[in-house]
């Protein structure tokens, strides 16, 4: 069950930074309201922000558990 949240929470990362997607359109698709997109969006974010400067990777504009 969590490793297929991951992958949901890892898809959402991408449909909506990769693909521009926006909440409405990735909830419709998931069967997910808006705000939990959107949680799921920014907890994700910030997780990988994290991980970019951790790594020292300042311009990383991409997914980096995502594959694009």
């Amino acid at each position: 069950l969590m490793e297929e949240k991951a992958d949901r929470n890892a898809e959402i990362y991408r449909m909506r930074h990769v693909e521009d997607m926006t909440f409405t359109a990735i909830g419709e698709r998931l069967g997910l309201s808006r705000e939990r997109v959107r949680q799921v969006y920014e907890r994700m974010k910030i997780q990988n922000e994290d991980s970019w400067f951790a790594e020292g990777d300042y311009t990383r504009r991409s997914c980096p558990n995502c594959d694009d």
